[in-house]
């Protein structure tokens, strides 16, 4: 159903941190992977997992000499919620002449990390775009994970409207902006 739709899948290697068992997955029909942290990804492109997203913000220089590294034996992808991480990424990736996806990580209610407003987006944005070719905009990520423990069906409709009504704001503003 999910190849019908035009759509792919992307397991999380938190719930078995398996490398065996996300080659399985691959073998299966995943997409690719999504790991916490980038050491994590390590191990799963060791194994031989050539599709990696990194949910999470790889910052400072040496995470993004290493995100710069590991790019180049695995299509990688990290998030960003500011312009200062992407430039650090920027400058890692030419140094190894690679390129790193980023996708704008986006705050929709959870309250751990991501842009608060669509600007704030629309700049990371920009400064991925202006990093081109050694950076690559491959989207948005955003996670409101916090809704899943409302117990109250009513809290947990609420709040997954409330989210997805500001991601589509994000996502209004980014596409105008080209």
């Amino acid at each position: 159903r999910i190849r019908q739709a035009g759509l792919e899948v992307r397991p999380h290697a938190k719930a078995h941190k398996s490398p065996a068992i996300a080659l399985r997955q691959i073998a299966s029909g995943a997409h690719g992977i999504c790991c916490q942290q980038l050491s994590e990804a390590q191990v799963f492109a060791a194994a031989g997992v050539q599709d990696i997203l990194v949910t999470n913000q790889v910052v400072g220089l040496l995470k993004t000499r290493r995100a710069a590294c590991l790019s180049k034996s695995t299509r990688l992808a990290v998030c960003a919620d500011h312009p200062l991480p992407v430039t650090q990424l920027a400058a890692a990736a030419r140094a190894a002449d690679t390129v790193i996806g980023v996708l704008v990580e986006v705050d929709i209610g959870h309250g751990r990390c991501g842009v608060t407003s669509p600007e704030e987006a629309l700049a990371v944005a920009n400064a991925v775009r202006d990093s081109t070719p050694h950076l690559e905009f491959r989207g948005i990520h955003a996670f409101r994970g916090s809704a899943q423990h409302m117990r109250d069906p009513d809290s947990r409709a609420n709040a997954v409207t409330a989210a997805v009504s500001l991601l589509r704001q994000h996502v209004a503003l980014l596409e105008q902006s080209g």
